[in-house]
């Protein structure tokens, strides 16, 4: 059955919308609370309910909608500009870009962690999370792999899927450690300058393609 269009108008939506992005980026999706929600954003539980019908339904949208806001920002950049960059720009501009859209929307970035750590999500929505989830990675993972093949500096012979996985699991946790200190192994990414955290981006990407390059 397809979904009633929303009958909210655009400020009370958008009211709906910073309200619930703040309770589950705060709570969590168990301990979230549609009448903290409502009383936020201005409106009864009744119209909530009648645009959303669930507090599930109202989750899955948020989050929907900060993947992609994300996957649109970070893969219409780096494709309009990978032509002409070098790859080793490109690498160096996922992280920078990651950082930026955490800054500029840190809310969203705790509720995506919530999805991937928190215990939190009904058994019956995982299958709808862990969608969501690839929806996000892959966009860091398979426009690295492509401008990287593209450029012929990835050799043949290597599973692309491990290369997807080895470029995300460096991008996505080297970030995560800057926003959460208690979780680095030694890096000690915080109390770095932006100089000596790009020095160790670009060391990476030599690292890394030392192994996957053509040498």
């Amino acid at each position: 059955m397809s979904r009633k269009p929303f009958t909210l108008i655009p400020e009370k939506m958008e009211a709906v919308v910073n309200a619930a992005i703040k309770e589950f980026s705060r709570y969590g999706y168990s301990h979230a609370s549609t009448n903290r929600i409502c009383a936020e954003a201005g409106i009864s539980k009744g119209a909530l309910f009648h645009n959303f019908r669930s507090k599930e339904n109202l989750f899955f949208f948020i989050v929907s909608d900060g993947i992609r806001m994300a996957e649109s920002i970070f893969s219409e950049y780096l494709k309009s500009h990978s032509g002409e960059m070098p790859f080793e720009e490109v690498f160096f501009n996922s992280f920078d870009m990651l950082f930026n859209f955490i800054r500029n929307y840190p809310d969203h970035y705790a509720i995506y962690l919530r999805l991937i750590y928190d215990p939190d999500i009904p058994n019956k929505e995982r299958s709808r999370v862990k969608r969501i989830i690839k929806k996000f990675t892959s966009s860091i993972s398979d426009t690295l792999y492509e401008v990287g093949k593209k450029k012929n500096l990835i050799r043949d012979g290597f599973d692309t899927g491990l290369i997807r996985f080895v470029f995300n699991t460096i991008v996505t946790r080297f970030v995560e450690l800057y926003f959460f200190p208690l979780r680095d192994p030694g890096l000690d990414i915080r109390r770095k300058t932006k100089e000596e955290i790009s020095g160790l981006i670009y060391s990476l990407y030599n690292l890394l393609m030392e192994g996957l390059g053509e040498g």
